[in-house]
């Protein structure tokens, strides 16, 4: 009989462990579109991107391990439904709204449409003439651009897919944020006269969205406290060119 309880008892134990195990070893998962500048710079990644060097400040002191996953950017969305990442932070994006907290604004980006010198766009109503847009799949840029069906708009995954669609004239336009496409034009080693008659459809503010399934919701006061701290408008393409400065960008090696 002792030794009937000396095992239970040794169980018992042997699952208060694991159980402790577990819940030491869990992480907050938090993500980012999956290309560049924004989870990496390069082909190789090599050299982390522009959000996540961004999330890694705003967690430096956070007290759970902290993991990062870059995933498509119509992934990433429905992986905030789901719960399969705890947060992102991207253009805040009211599709979601009903299965996110808001924590922010973090910062602010400039949104902008690239287009071809023979169809410049000076206006909002000259979108109407073209007949392709390129834009980046369920991505949120503003209410009159997301909601107008009346434009021509085409899905893409990146930005780098946008703009060399856009110098071979497989559309006419491209609409995003500064920063991305800027990189882009870089990446894909191409001339950067397209920004020069950019026509500004916006500004678009950045927020870390929490999923209403994540277990780590009792963090979003800390997270607020961090955000306040750093907030600035230009935030996010401040740390975007002191890492186009520091890191390796070698736009032949990531056309491979």
């Amino acid at each position: 009989m002792l030794n009937m309880i000396k095992k239970i008892g040794f169980l018992y134990f042997v699952i208060l462990f694991n159980c402790h195990a577990k819940e030491s070893q869990k992480e907050l998962t938090l993500s980012m579109p999956s290309f560049a500048p924004f989870s990496f710079f390069n082909g190789f990644g090599n050299c982390e991107g522009t959000t996540v060097k961004l999330l890694k400040n705003l967690t430096a002191n956070v007290p759970v391990k902290v993991k990062f996953v870059s995933l498509p950017y119509a992934r990433l969305l429905h992986s905030l439904v789901n719960g399969e990442v705890d947060a992102a932070l991207i253009f805040k994006n009211h599709s979601i709204k009903n299965d996110v907290d808001y924590v922010g604004p973090v910062s602010k980006s400039k949104v902008v449409v690239l287009s071809s010198a023979d169809k410049p766009i000076k206006k909002y109503a000259d979108l109407y003439q073209l007949k392709m847009i390129a834009v980046i799949r369920n991505a949120s840029f503003s209410p009159q651009f997301d909601n107008d069906i009346a434009l021509n708009k085409f899905s893409v995954n990146s930005y780098a897919q946008a703009v060399k669609m856009l110098q071979s004239n497989r559309v006419d336009a491209v609409v995003g944020s500064l920063v991305g496409l800027e990189y882009a034009l870089i990446q894909q080693n191409i001339s950067s006269s397209y920004l020069k008659q950019a026509y500004l459809l916006g500004e678009k503010e950045w927020w870390l969205h929490i999923s209403k399934k994540s277990k780590y919701r009792s963090l979003q006061p800390e997270l607020e406290k961090a955000i306040k701290a750093s907030f600035k408008d230009d935030l996010v393409y401040q740390i975007y060119k002191q890492q186009l400065d520091s890191c390796s960008v070698t736009p032949s090696a990531q056309n491979k």
